[in-house]
């Protein structure tokens, strides 16, 4: 589970330079290949301060898991991947060329590849491990992540997005916040989780 965050990360950082149980009562669902209701939230948000030539710019990420399985907020601390868990991925992120950026409410597009002028943009994926916990990746190609709040150790909000394969995900997250730091060079959009012990 965190591997796959983690990816879905590195791409969009690369530009740019415990909670997980209770959803109170928001639900986000993925349509078709891969289809699941997933109501069991945990969120990662992250911000860093990269140097570049005569400065520096700065980069924040709130990623938001969202799965059909409780308890994603241990199995990221504890390195763990879960069998057969279907699980969506919301990432958020917010660039500021003048210094340090913070994740805050607004929309944010979502895009599978920003342009070295967007400021905000987003991503989506949603995946299925399988019993060997070998997972299988849908992408978003469109569509808007917008974010209502950022307070009290939760993030909310909510995702209409378009699949690659025809499919869409839709609904409202309400995510706590998990304790868990992606390890690696967020500057140079480069993260190195652990590959993670597959668990039944």
């Amino acid at each position: 589970m965190a591997r796959r965050l983690a990816l879905s990360l590195a791409g969009l950082l690369a530009l740019a330079a415990c909670g997980g149980s209770s959803s109170k009562g928001s639900t986000l669902t993925a349509t078709g290949a891969i289809a699941v209701t997933a109501n069991q939230f945990t969120s990662v948000t992250q911000s860093i301060t990269c140097p570049i030539a005569g400065g520096s710019i700065g980069a924040a990420f709130a990623a938001v898991g969202a799965s059909d399985q409780s308890g994603m907020c241990g199995y990221f601390q504890r390195g763990q991947d879960k069998q057969n868990a279907k699980s969506i991925f919301v990432v958020a992120v917010n660039v500021n060329p003048l210094g340090a950026a913070t994740v805050t409410p607004g929309t944010y597009t979502i895009t599978t590849s920003p342009s070295a002028t967007q400021t905000q943009y987003a991503a989506v994926i949603v995946s299925q491990n399988d019993a060997s916990c070998s997972p299988t990746d849908v992408e978003a190609t469109g569509g808007t992540v917008t974010i209502t709040s950022v307070s009290g150790g939760r993030i909310q909000g909510n995702v209409n997005a378009t699949l690659s394969n025809g499919g869409a995900v839709n609904g409202s997250f309400d995510a706590p916040s998990c304790a868990y730091t992606l390890p690696g060079d967020l500057c140079s959009g480069t993260l190195t989780p652990p590959a993670g012990t597959c668990v039944p």
